[in-house]
């Protein structure tokens, strides 16, 4: 049997289902976790929180409290990458950015208590704060390389035999089946350390809270050096909710 699932859950209603998926589903994913969890078959569940069902996210937290399964969830949608490079990063099915920051902070407001919640935004505020000092005495250069285990311990192959960092990028790649296992993956290795993100993000100081990443930056810019403006949107209104709550706790 296989060692670990993972499971989409797309909505808390066949309604939601249909209008996501086009096919009212949800019954049957709900009795097959259930029976994965009878057989003793380790899984996790995953919602991509869209303007589709979005209002499903507390009823799917339920849903995952109730059956005792690990959940997570997500609001940023990568953009289709299989597109020509002059519309990289628009997708006008998925949430502004400023939408997808508040489903994030929504996420947490379900995830932590309400004193767990406050801690948090507390530290990241600080972080944001100690960034912003070490920045202006540090002015990086260049942006960092690939932060992730993509293309250094991880990669992925492709239904046609191309090898690649990670299932989001389109590049780099090369082919397994005229190159052979070893050689495509020393190459992907190699090109994959050349990789730089933008270098503007390694003085922002919302880097703690950004989850900005070499794929993101391909999806969203056609490259990985230029900022996706998209996730630096996304971050700063989460600082801004962070900040919210950090004011709302001070005395007046």
């Amino acid at each position: 049997p296989p060692t670990k699932i993972n499971i989409s859950l797309y909505g808390a209603s066949e309604e939601t289902y249909i209008k996501l998926c086009g096919i009212a589903a949800k019954s049957r994913v709900t009795e097959n976790i259930r029976k994965l969890k009878q057989i003793g078959i380790s899984f996790r569940t995953i919602m991509t929180v869209t303007p589709y069902n979005c209002m499903d996210m507390e009823k799917i937290y339920e849903f995952s409290k109730e059956e005792n399964t690990t959940l997570k969830i997500g609001t940023y949608t990568f953009p289709p990458i299989r597109q020509e490079e002059q519309v990289c990063g628009e997708d006008i099915e998925r949430f502004s950015a400023k939408e997808a920051g508040r489903n994030r902070i929504r996420w947490e407001q379900l995830l932590y208590s309400k004193d767990g919640f406050r801690q948090k935004a507390y530290k990241k505020i600080s972080e944001c704060e100690e960034i912003r000092r070490i920045s202006e005495k540090r002015n990086e250069k260049e942006g960092s390389g690939i932060l992730c285990q993509a293309g250094r311990s991880a990669y992925w192959i492709t239904w046609d035999g191309k090898m690649r960092p990670c299932g989001l990028m389109t590049y780099p790649e090369v082919n397994i089946l005229e190159e052979g296992f070893e050689t495509a993956w020393r190459q992907i290795h190699t090109m994959t350390k050349e990789i730089r993100l933008p270098k503007e993000c390694s003085n922002c100081e919302n880097k703690k809270i950004c989850r900005v990443c070499a794929a993101m930056c391909q999806a969203e810019t056609g490259r990985f050096d230029k900022r996706p403006e998209y996730v630096c949107k996304m971050a700063e209104e989460m600082k801004k909710r962070y900040l919210e709550e950090v004011l709302a706790d001070k005395p007046q």
